[in-house]
């Protein structure tokens, strides 16, 4: 097909329009962007501090968290104090580290009120440490990534499993019971698919609780103050030498586990210094 120079112009000022239309999405694109994403994290900061507290820590308590995290070589969080209802979950000498959503790139780090006040150096260290390795390493975000899709994708096994088993039902039983046998059925992979969840949740906990005791000790030399800790926690917390059940049900390793940890990664640096 031969164009006149008619039709070539009137092309010419579509595509002056196409163009100048694709510039301006893309410059809508760039800055709405970044306008929702701005807008998104102050929503998400402002969340967190609701739930978990907004107060400001005193200056020489931050400048001790930031000379921990400077050691380690790991950017600064958002630091506050809980709240009353983080202390009450959290407890009375704790701190936590959290990453409020997978968009927002600056973690949170939460104190509680005695930890500064009650809490030798060195225990302050270990649990500073502790938390900045799951900042660090992003434990916090990378869970409940994790957790989202490994629940998806057991709900789409089940999915699959109840429509096989539908077929069985349908050309086994009678018309009246199908519909019952097939809601029980729906309500008992549902409630698997969150138990194994739920379990492989605790599992992976465990894990990142082993890792950022071990690496923060390495880094720190804070195995006194992780031994002074967890002797602490047995005796005011009441919490137990070992997790019953084998510790399947538990989120943390149990005090007699990571106290053992600290005092075999404490002899190596003795015997190997060089090697920790």
């Amino acid at each position: 097909m031969f164009f006149s120079k008619a039709h070539y112009l009137a092309l010419s000022r579509y595509y002056k329009y196409y163009l100048f239309g694709s510039v301006a999405l893309v410059m809508a694109a760039i800055f709405g962007h970044s306008y929702l994403s701005q807008k998104f994290n102050t929503y998400i900061i402002a969340h967190t501090e609701e739930a978990f507290g907004s107060q400001q820590l005193a200056p020489q308590q931050e400048d001790l968290i930031r000379s921990i995290a400077q050691k380690m070589g790991i950017p600064v969080p958002l630091m506050r104090k809980m709240n009353l209802k983080a202390l009450r979950t959290f407890g009375y000498h704790n701190a936590f580290a959290v990453s409020p959503s997978i968009f927002l790139s600056q973690p949170f780090l939460f104190v509680s009120e005695g930890f500064f006040e009650d809490l030798s150096l060195e225990e302050q260290e270990f649990i500073i440490g502790h938390e900045m390795i799951h900042i660090r390493e992003e434990h916090t975000r990378w869970l409940s990534i994790t957790m989202c899709l490994l629940l998806a994708l057991l709900c789409m096994g089940a999915y699959i499993l109840r429509k096989k088993l539908k077929r069985v039902i349908h050309n086994t039983l009678t018309t009246s019971y199908q519909k019952t046998i097939l809601n029980v059925i729906s309500v008992i992979l549902f409630g698997l698919c969150l138990a194994i969840t739920g379990l492989i949740r605790l599992a992976y906990h465990r894990h990142i609780e082993w890792v950022a005791d071990i690496q923060s000790m390495k880094i720190l030399k804070s195995y006194e103050g992780g031994i002074k800790l967890l002797d602490r926690s047995e005796k005011e917390l009441k919490l137990p030498q070992y997790n019953p059940y084998w510790g399947i049900l538990s989120d943390h390793p149990s005090c007699s586990e990571r106290k053992t940890c600290c005092i075999a990664l404490h002899n190596q640096a003795k015997e190997s210094p060089c090697n920790i």
